[in-house]
């Protein structure tokens, strides 16, 4: 007996002493230094957080726990930085400071960035965050007569994408002071556009007699619409000061009008009438223009506002025009078109225009796997339904595949799914048509049944990069697709570079495709058709097909000749 005691507390012992030299902390060192001059960044604030699901454990940093929940440190005068007793495990590490864009080690200026691999005991001390100053667009904005107009907003738009879909964000915005000047700050290096309204007095019109005036919103250099504008390219620490635009008043009408079936709030009324018309907004688009705009549907008085609770609305501000007018719906949380009609608007206010509901479209649909089915958990897809109303929530399914689109507007969907690990969207069929690329179309009414159908055949795209310094950052790597007039279209695809250079890109459907490895680059720059023809030359092509792999060797371009950095 004594002999299985002493047997058990030796093994006893040795587990704990495994387990000791498993969790010996780590210790990470870097510096911060400046993207432009490559001089040493003081007094910045470094971060580091743990990428993926690592929580905090035993206890905060330096209280015998080691790192898991984040800590953060401050440089010194030569830009260096320091963190201790950090538990194994892989962290995302940041640097900030005025003046700067927030930059992670292998990602300045908003890019998608490298992790940190610390392991039991290591001494990772090569971690540098290259800060890239931050970028400035300033101006001054003008009425017809040559003054100055105060509080007038202007804001930077640029694409970018969310669940495959291109969306239009804004990207900082200020307003004039009493000279008509403007300054946006910590703008990160880019191509952008820039939308000009006034917004003083949330956008009431100008009285003159009878009549209303207001100023339209435009885009620089002085054009209507986003399809007319120029875009203003922005360099590293550079400042573009060239937005010089006359905003003239024209005659202005108003939309007044009420959303059929909504009351004000009493109990119970009905799905239409829940609460009023408080949790619906209604929105004016010209007639024909994109879909895209992501960043909101502007204030009272500039095309958009809210229905009020006995669901009557009025819009100010309103220009001669042909439009489409939306009501949206947020009731349960989840966005989608209540309404909609087409509004033409003349030299006369429109008065008593009634928007009635739109009748509803629910379709069941099916996910279904080929190939190897044990390789995809059903239950884990996510469907992406989206239409005029932006970030709806995703769909699950059930573990045999089934789904149910509920409650659809009569609008155009785009429909996507989630990555999944081992498999890619071999198709979606509605009707007997694949609809990934063109999407569905339910402003006839009807619409499914709807096939998913996913393989488990991936093709494979793998190989090393090559960096041109040792010092530069491993980087990402980044596909765009090859379309049938040769242009180029980024698919949100992108994979990370690791320190020996290796990289890996599954889930690829077949086609013909561009492979860049840049040392940094962001979504909304890399989604610039422009952007990736100037780097064409130095892509890697592959054609692929399904179940395939392939093998490429990349070089890797280089952070400074993306932007203004010198190499």
């Amino acid at each position: 007996m004594r002999l299985i005691l002493l047997a058990a507390l030796s093994l006893s012992l040795f587990a704990q002493q495994q387990q000791t030299v498993a969790e010996k902390p780590g210790r990470v060192s870097g510096k911060v230094l400046n993207a432009i001059t490559g001089e040493p960044v003081r007094k910045a604030t470094v971060t580091m957080q743990p990428a993926g699901a690592q929580q905090m454990q035993g206890g905060p940093p330096g209280f015998g726990g080691g790192m898991r929940g984040g800590s953060s440190a401050a440089t010194d005068n030569a830009g260096n930085f320091v963190f201790e007793n950090v538990t194994p495990g892989r962290y995302r590490v940041s640097g900030e400071k005025t003046g700067f864009i927030r930059s992670t080690f292998g990602g300045r200026g908003g890019g998608i960035g490298s992790e940190v691999n610390v392991s039991a005991g290591s001494d990772k001390a090569d971690v540098v965050v290259r800060m890239t100053p931050q970028g400035i667009v300033s101006g001054r904005i003008l009425d017809e007569d040559g003054e100055p107009m105060e509080g007038v907003s202007v804001s930077l738009i640029r694409p970018t994408y969310f669940q495959a879909q291109r969306r239009m964000m804004g990207q900082g915005a200020n307003q004039t002071n009493d000279r008509g000047d403007f300054r946006i700050t910590n703008v990160a290096p880019g191509k952008y556009y820039v939308l000009v309204q006034r917004l003083s007095m949330g956008g009431a019109p100008i009285q003159q007699g009878k009549e209303e005036f207001g100023y339209p919103r435009l885009y620089f250099p002085g054009v209507e619409t986003m399809e007319q504008a120029q875009r203003v390219e922005v360099g590293a620490g550079q400042e573009f000061s060239g937005v010089q635009m006359t905003l003239r008043k024209v005659r202005v009408y108003r939309v007044k009008g009420r959303v059929a079936g909504v009351e004000a709030p009493a109990a119970d009324q009905g799905r239409n009438r829940r609460g009023g018309g408080g949790g619906m907004v209604v929105q004016l688009r010209a007639d024909g223009s994109s879909g895209d705009m992501g960043f909101g549907f502007g204030p009272p008085g500039m095309g958009g506002g809210q229905v009020r609770p006995d669901g009557t609305f009025e819009l100010a501000s309103i220009t001669p025009g042909a439009y489409k007018l939306t009501v949206n719906s947020f009731e349960g949380g989840r966005p989608k078109v209540f309404g909609s009609m087409k509004l033409s608007v003349g030299n006369n206010n429109v008065d008593s225009i009634v928007v009635s509901p739109s009748p509803v479209v629910s379709f069941q649909g099916k996910v279904t796997v080929e190939g190897d089915k044990t390789l995809v958990n059903l239950k884990q897809v996510r469907i992406q339904v989206q239409g005029e109303m932006p970030f709806n929530q995703p769909l699950e399914v059930a573990e045999d595949g089934s789904f149910t689109l509920k409650d659809l507007s009569p609008e155009k969907y785009k429909v996507s799914l989630a990555q999944l690990p081992n498999a890619y969207v071999k198709a979606i069929n509605v009707g007997g048509q694949d609809i990934r690329e063109t999407g569905i179309d339910l402003s006839g009414g009807g619409g499914g049944p709807m096939e998913v159908i996913l393989s488990t055949k991936i093709a494979k795209v793998d190989g090393m990069v090559e960096k041109q310094k040792q010092d530069d950052a491993p980087g990402t790597v980044i596909v765009a697709k090859v379309g049938p007039n040769s242009e180029l279209t980024f698919i949100n695809l992108t994979a990370r570079v690791e320190d020996a250079g290796k990289f890996s890109i599954a889930n690829l459907p077949p086609g013909e495709y561009k492979i860049f490895a840049f040392e940094e680059v962001d979504t909304a720059t890399a989604s610039d058709p422009e952007f990736l023809k100037k780097f064409e030359d130095r892509a890697g092509s592959v054609k692929i097909g399904e179940g395939e792999s392939k093998s490429l060797s990349l070089k890797q371009i280089r952070y400074a000749e993306t932007t203004s950095a010198p190499a």
